[in-house]
């Protein structure tokens, strides 16, 4: 017969068995419960993958790879593509020439231009490619033109110059304008000079794609961006900021806007060797 103490220890025995198969029972429920869990919360095909892969799996779940910069299932436009500036407007081409000349400026920016005689009796002479008004009183063309936003264009009197009211334009923007290469082409010379022999400005030549035997100058202008070489695109580069002049241009009687600058602009041949 089985002793007391014997009785004891077969029932505290079995009393511990008892014990660890209601833990163990409770246990497994409790992963069963976070399996399901976890497959409702994962879409199918990501379980583990993600991870295995060391990729987060936000990122794989969107399509979208950190490194490649790519746009994943929502279409969004990747932040570090860059964005082509729109070129500015043309106002002009040019006479004997498939050369058309951009504003230099922003259309927020411009007040007008105003056509005149270039002091090079041999400039390519400006064909305007949009409204132009017609050489009339500086009272009057300033009501024109504060009146029609759109009238951008307009001729100076003559100066006794050369043959064309054409060969020049002078663009009129506000002071501290930065102003854009009127073409594409390639910058050929960036150099001080004095303008009327007394004042200090600055010019800059480029040669325009398509036509070597062209030389396309702006004058009136500081603190050049380019220096010689450099390739240009038209109505996009900066190239340097409006000069303000110590002398009372023409254009500044024709225009409605005070204070005002202008850059000007020209076309000469390859083989003129003036200052503008």
């Amino acid at each position: 017969m089985a002793t007391r103490e014997q009785k004891r220890a077969v029932t505290n025995h079995g009393g511990i068995d008892s014990r660890a198969r209601v833990q163990r029972s409770v246990l497994g429920g409790v992963l069963i419960a976070l399996a399901l869990l976890y497959a409702l919360a994962v879409p199918p095909g990501h379980v583990l993958s993600s991870q295995a892969a060391g990729t987060p799996m936000s990122v794989q779940a969107m399509g979208t790879t950190e490194a490649s910069g790519t746009t994943g299932a929502t279409g969004t436009p990747d932040a570090t593509k860059s964005v082509t500036p729109t070129p500015t407007s043309t106002f002009s081409r040019m006479a004997g020439s498939k050369l058309r000349i951009h504003f230099p400026a922003p259309a927020a920016k411009l007040v007008a231009v105003g056509f005149h005689q270039a002091s090079n009796r041999k400039a390519v002479r400006f064909i305007p490619s949009m409204t132009c008004h017609k050489i009339d009183a500086a009272s009057h063309t300033k009501v024109l033109l504060k009146k029609n936003p759109k009238l951008k264009l307009f001729q100076q009197p003559l100066r006794g110059r050369g043959d064309s009211n054409f060969t020049a334009a002078d663009c009129a923007v506000p002071p501290k304008t930065v102003v854009f290469a009127p073409v594409d082409g390639v910058v050929t010379s960036v150099r001080h000079y004095k303008l009327y022999g007394y004042i200090d400005d600055l010019r800059l030549e480029i040669k325009p794609d398509g036509s070597p035997h062209l030389r396309v100058v702006m004058i009136h202008i500081t603190g050049a961006k380019v220096k010689k070489g450099k390739r240009v695109v038209g109505g996009v580069t900066p190239v340097a900021v409006v000069r303000h002049l110590p002398i009372v241009s023409t254009i500044n009687r024709f225009v409605p806007r005070k204070p005002v600058d202008h850059v000007h602009i020209q076309v000469n041949l390859d083989t003129f060797k003036g200052s503008f």
